[in-house]
């Protein structure tokens, strides 16, 4: 019988406001494997896990962040990269019997590393793809978006962002399903969350297992070279979005670390 992994909404208050987080859920078993998006992006960046044959073993959780995708969005909303790790919590709560493996891509990374230190104590295994981690992991999108007024990024920068040309990965980001100030506002939070060092030392920290992932393109990027005692592994013919670059590649080693690191 097919699964039901149609788009479902639940409902949560964040930042004193009344939200529908849309997400996708999937019960096989009781390792669930949760995925989070990068800026400017949705759960679809995820839409092929649920057909990876190595991952039909897992139960799978993909979400949009407020303010992205299909989930609710308001200009009171603060954004910030604590608030999406919140709407995080409180889907998890409505799947508690599950052994979690976070996968984290871009901000998805830095967010997932805001979880707060109950949630992270469940977390089995924390997998970061190319998540933000230092200053330099901020891309030519966030830095700029942090430098100027809304009203400037609103009426120009957010144009750019959705041209081809200046942004080369546009295919593989949501940007005509984000909301404007939700990509201005979590981008801001994010180049300071990154430039405050503070993101490598919570990743480093981390009791779970974990492991670093990037594309084989960025084999040269400094935090790489700051990550020793990590394990990292690299997705061949990829960059930034290695999940959509060699989707087979990177779904066969996501469930590889994980069941590497269920057997200890």
């Amino acid at each position: 019988m097919k699964m039901d992994t149609t788009v479902k909404y639940f409902n949560t208050s964040i930042d004193d406001a009344t939200c529908n987080i849309a997400f996708r859920f999937r019960h096989v078993s009781k390792d669930l494997i949760v995925f989070l998006h990068g800026l400017g992006c949705s759960m679809k960046s995820f839409d092929m896990a649920f057909d990876a044959k190595m991952l039909d073993g897992f139960s799978i959780l993909s979400l949009d962040f407020l303010g992205f995708g299909k989930s609710s969005r308001a200009d009171h909303l603060s954004y910030s990269l604590e608030s999406h790790a919140e709407g995080i919590e409180h889907l998890l709560a409505i799947y508690p019997d599950y052994r979690r493996h976070i996968v984290a891509h871009s901000m998805g990374g830095a967010i997932g590393l805001l979880l707060s230190e109950n949630v992270l104590k469940s977390i089995t295994t924390f997998i970061n793809i190319e998540g933000n981690l230092i200053r330099d992991d901020c891309g030519l999108i966030s830095r700029e978006s942090s430098r100027v007024s809304f009203e400037t990024f609103a009426t120009n920068l957010y144009k750019k962002t959705r041209n081809p040309i200046w942004n080369t990965d546009y295919r593989l980001f949501s940007l005509e399903s984000a909301s404007p100030l939700a990509f201005y506002k979590s981008a801001k939070s994010l180049v300071s969350w990154s430039d405050s060092g503070k993101l490598l030392k919570k990743f480093q920290n981390l009791k779970c297992r974990k492991a670093y992932v990037y594309g084989a393109k960025n084999s040269n990027a400094r935090v790489l070279k700051k990550l020793d005692g990590i394990q990292t592994l690299g997705i061949s013919g990829s960059g930034h979005f290695a999940m959509n670059d060699n989707a087979p590649e990177f779904y066969e080693k996501i469930a590889q670390l994980i069941m590497k690191q269920e057997k200890g």
